[in-house]
């Protein structure tokens, strides 16, 4: 298992769909998670630190946990399985709870993701992923190779783009 970080999150041209770069700490290597357009915005308005006058899901969440006296400590991507990747949130309770137990949840990579952005905690992917889905991050490439043509298009990617696209979505809803 290792530590990763968000890059960026990008637009796949092709599917009209926001994709999440998570960079793998220690190696040259990069995972691309597909996530839904109301979740990639509650990702980028975490990632920039914009807080809304009343809270989102994801602020509710956060407010159970402490709520019922655990806080968020990681999140683990720990499985893909047909093209779907699986993750857990694990909460530890605090000092004042009376439970001794860690708790480990099913949860959806993009909502964990927007979790753990929030809460500044650690992101760690199993060494499954990273060995079968991760995509190299080097600068010196072959240009004919399909990793590249993907690194090609992450890197022209315009954020703009995705804002535009996320704010004609809200304006349609």
């Amino acid at each position: 298992m290792k530590k990763a970080i968000v890059g960026n999150i990008l637009l796949d041209k092709i599917h009209n769909s926001p994709v999440v770069e998570l960079k793998v700490e220690e190696i040259k290597r990069n995972v691309y998670i597909w996530i839904g357009a109301c979740e990639a915005w509650a990702l980028a308005m975490a990632m920039e630190h914009i807080e809304i006058e009343r809270p989102l899901t994801h602020d509710l969440i956060l407010k159970t946990y402490d709520i019922f006296k655990y806080q968020l400590v990681r999140i683990v991507i720990s499985e893909i399985n047909a093209g779907t990747y699986y993750s857990k949130v694990i909460l530890e309770p605090h000092a004042d709870n009376p439970s001794e137990g860690i708790i480990e949840m099913d949860c959806r990579p993009s909502d964990a993701l927007v979790l753990a952005v929030k809460k500044n905690v650690p992101i760690y992917i199993s060494s499954d992923i990273i060995v079968n889905a991760s995509v190299e991050d080097t600068p010196d490439y072959n240009k004919d190779s399909e990793t590249n043509k993907f690194k090609e298009f992450i890197e022209t990617f315009n954020v703009e783009e995705l804002k535009k696209y996320l704010e004609e979505k809200n304006e349609d809803s």
